[in-house]
């Protein structure tokens, strides 16, 4: 009878130890989870700034052809002609 109490007893413990591996390994898939999207929002926070950028690089070496365009014209009249053209562009 001793024998079947020590055996109840070692299973029991071990169901209690498998038991909590369950809860832990649960616990941590939901980490793994939640982490997972915590990427997927910096990735996309990542690709909108790089958008970003890349628009401003744009309107950078836009704003540089037409200040030189400006430097190079000829008379007020070209100039204007620049500058109505910009705020077209800035209008559409």
């Amino acid at each position: 009878m001793k024998i079947y109490a020590i055996l109840s007893a070692v299973i029991a413990v071990l169901l209690a130890l498998f038991g909590i591996q369950r809860r832990k390994i649960s616990s941590q898939k939901e980490t793994i989870k939640k982490k997972e999207k915590e990427i997927k929002v910096k990735e996309v926070l990542v690709e909108g700034s790089e958008k970003v950028r890349e628009s401003d690089q744009k309107l950078t070496e836009k704003q540089t052809e037409k200040v030189e365009e400006v430097k190079e014209a000829k008379d007020e009249k070209e100039i204007v002609d620049i500058l109505n053209d910009v705020v077209d562009r800035f209008n559409r």
